[in-house]
């Protein structure tokens, strides 16, 4: 009764309370599985890691052959830092298990971690064939496959998760990871004169600003950009409630780019804007009062 009380309350999410009962329940049985089990999982939510390493381990050296264990150990480890031995949890459950969803999209994680990206698409992949469609593992895929060179695939997968998860945190991490893919490709293409001209239209329109009205409309953007924007599609247009008008997502990062040039020069957009920024500059300057 009260091994079932104490799991009914980790799964309500009362983590404090379960952790109490199940404390009593190991001081009476200290050999008992479930209770090392759930109490490791305990405190690993809880942050206190290693503790539950030590129950964990415990736990798998009665239960050996036990999945979860093997699992929820390698996760303990992950939080530590500890990736090598994380990922031989992992491969220890996935030997018992082939197919176990959480070994495979854990250990794809840990295998990203340190780099291993080939391997890291290939356990999620996996991981996406047993359980298909989830946005944790599609979103660990994207990254490995933007970090092993296949950015166009990287790049369909976040479009999907940006698209299909609306007003999610996977969907603002998958158009931050997008954003960021389009100003690295700004970046390899050399200065541009479409954005010279849309900093020359906005050095224009911040002379007549004053510097207030230049700040809401370069942290607007900010804010906007931080959910991404697409710098490559002319299509796509975007508005502003400090500026009217409908704008491509380059002309937003050029004013951007400008704004900050006059509010703080020091501040890093995370894009290097600097060539268009002078040629820009120096036209304005050349314009006739």
């Amino acid at each position: 009764m009260g091994l079932e009380k104490a799991i009914r309350y980790l799964r309500e999410g009362n983590l404090a309370e379960g952790r109490v009962l199940l404390e009593e329940l190991l001081k009476k049985d200290p050999e008992n599985f479930t209770v090392l089990y759930n109490l490791g999982m305990c405190y690993s939510e809880l942050g206190v890691i290693d503790k539950s390493i030590e129950l964990l381990e415990k736990a798998i050296h009665i239960e050996p052959l036990d999945v979860n264990a093997n699992t929820a150990l390698g996760v303990s480890y992950s939080r530590t830092g500890d990736y090598k031995k994380s990922e031989g949890r992992f491969r220890v459950a996935l030997e018992i298990e082939p197919d176990d969803f959480y070994s495979l999209r854990n250990l794809a994680a840990v295998l990203g971690n340190q780099g291993k990206h080939d391997e890291a698409i290939h356990c999620f992949e996996r991981a996406n064939d047993v359980n298909p469609d989830q946005p944790e593992v599609l979103y660990g895929m994207a990254l490995s496959l933007r970090q092993s060179g296949n950015k166009e695939r990287a790049e369909q997968i976040l479009r999907k998760l940006a698209d299909e998860n609306q007003n999610t945190q996977i969907s603002e991490l998958a158009r931050r990871e997008l954003s960021e893919m389009a100003m690295e490709g700004y970046a390899s293409k050399g200065p541009r004169m479409d954005s010279v001209m849309y900093m020359v239209s906005a050095l224009q329109k911040f002379d007549k600003m004053d510097i207030e009205e230049v700040k809401r409309i370069t942290f607007e953007i900010g804010l906007l950009g931080r959910n991404g924007l697409d710098i490559n599609n002319p299509e796509k247009r975007y508005t502003l409630k400090s500026m009217k008008g409908e704008f491509t997502g380059l002309n937003l990062l050029c004013h951007m780019y400008v704004g900050f040039k006059i509010i703080d020069s020091t501040v890093d957009i995370g894009v290097d804007m600097e060539n268009e920024y002078k040629s820009a500059l120096a036209i304005h300057r050349r314009e006739p009062e």
